[in-house]
């Protein structure tokens, strides 16, 4: 009965260190399906936080041109406002879209206010680049 038994102990030994050597198989494809999708949706956050960032930049730059242009002495809203727009159409045709420029000139002051879609890499997102600067009107002043 002992010689079955040594027999038996040395056969769960035996199984025990080829179980202990194999058991990682298969187990990396099932990380890869797990942490991949991850990983690709990270960096596809951080792509668009870029392009949103990018973005708001283009955008108040558009809307300081528009305002530079509205508020020069004897100009008119709606030549910032064409300003504004070649401007977004020359630096981001395809990252902006649907892009509205309002130009609001009153005698002492100037509002400009951009407004315009941010192109998305993540399917669920809508984003929005929306910018509003102001200034004085140029006057001119005879001086005594």
């Amino acid at each position: 009965m002992r010689a079955s038994a040594g027999r038996v102990g040395a056969a769960v030994r035996r199984r025990h260190r080829l179980l202990r050597k194999n058991d990682d198989r298969g187990y990396s494809v099932l990380e890869a399906a797990i942490t991949l999708p991850i990983m690709f949706f990270l960096l596809m956050a951080v792509v668009q936080w870029a392009i949103v960032w990018h973005s708001r930049n283009v955008t108040q730059a558009a809307a300081q041109e528009a305002l530079r242009t509205a508020q020069s002495y004897q100009s008119t809203a709606s030549a910032g406002k064409a300003d504004g727009a070649t401007y977004l159409s020359q630096v981001a045709p395809h990252a902006l879209k649907d892009c509205r420029v309002n130009v609001t000139r009153s005698p002492a002051t100037v509002t400009v206010h951009v407004r315009c879609r941010v192109m998305s890499v993540i399917p669920f997102g809508n984003y929005a680049a929306d910018e509003t600067v102001s200034g004085p009107v140029e006057k001119y002043v005879v001086t005594p």
